[in-house]
């Protein structure tokens, strides 16, 4: 998982086949990315862009459903306003 994520928005297969999901706003201080293994990249469901700091992906692994979440809250070199968006 990533945090600070500034490459396209969506499903990006890479190199050897494996993917990087992510969500990336106007706001140039977030964006969280998945990134999923090849072997995996076809059997994943749905992904939530929930916001510009959480992103979620469902995927099989074994024959049950997993959701993978990744979220970035930011560290005390930002404004207690960034952190406070955060938690809205």
């Amino acid at each position: 998982m990533f945090s600070e994520t500034r490459a396209s928005q969506g499903k990006v297969i890479l190199d050897g086949g494996h993917a990087l999901f992510t969500n990336i706003s106007d706001n140039p201080f977030a964006g969280v990315g998945i990134l999923l293994n090849a072997k995996h990249v076809n059997k994943s469901n749905r992904i939530y862009n929930v916001s510009d700091r959480v992103l979620a992906l469902d995927f099989v692994f074994n024959g049950k459903c997993i959701r993978s979440i990744a979220v970035y809250v930011p560290h005390c070199g930002y404004s207690a306003y960034h952190l406070e968006q955060t938690y809205d």
